[in-house]
């Protein structure tokens, strides 16, 4: 992709000016880690054994979305799916972070509290905000009908549905 720097063996190897296909030209036949990086993009990063004259590389980079976690929690850890792995995520003090747009849900979790699953409808470089609102595990939510109703634990009379 134009614009992306491209690196092997943490050597700058050049910036991809034109639309792709990109070549460069790597010294010595070895073995290295390749990272393709574009502000905005997901990384590529692959591990490769160069042996031969030439390699052909296919790069996908995804536009990132950025997810603002409005939270009061001291330790949070949002865990998604990408490319058939997990990947997880502590959020304690970061209130933004970038996620590759095609995820579609996250989970949240923190120790004393429910896992919470959160769908999302990320955009191309779009900016979504989340509340966070987990659940303590010694609590429950109840709905009712009709509303208004007792609520009792072992013959005890603990609280009221709304109304």
């Amino acid at each position: 992709m134009p614009g992306s720097a491209v690196y092997f063996g943490g050597n700058l190897l050049g910036i991809v000016k034109e639309v792709p296909p990109a070549k460069f030209e790597i010294i010595d036949n070895s073995s290295g880690v390749l990272r393709i990086l574009k502000n905005g993009y997901t990384d590529y990063i692959v591990s490769l054994s160069l042996i031969g004259s030439e390699a052909t590389i296919v790069a996908e980079q995804v536009p990132l979305s950025k997810l603002l976690l409005n939270s009061e929690l001291d330790e949070l850890y949002l865990e998604y799916e990408y490319k058939g792995k997990k990947e997880s995520v502590n959020i304690q003090g970061v209130k933004e972070i970038e996620l590759p747009y095609i995820i579609d849900q996250i989970i949240l979790k923190s120790e004393g509290y429910h896992e919470k699953i959160v769908k999302l409808d990320l955009k191309p470089f779009g900016k979504e905000e989340i509340n966070v609102d987990l659940l303590g595990l010694d609590e429950i939510i109840l709905d009712s009908l009709p509303q208004g109703a007792d609520v009792y634990v072992e013959d005890m009379k603990v609280g009221t549905t709304p109304p």
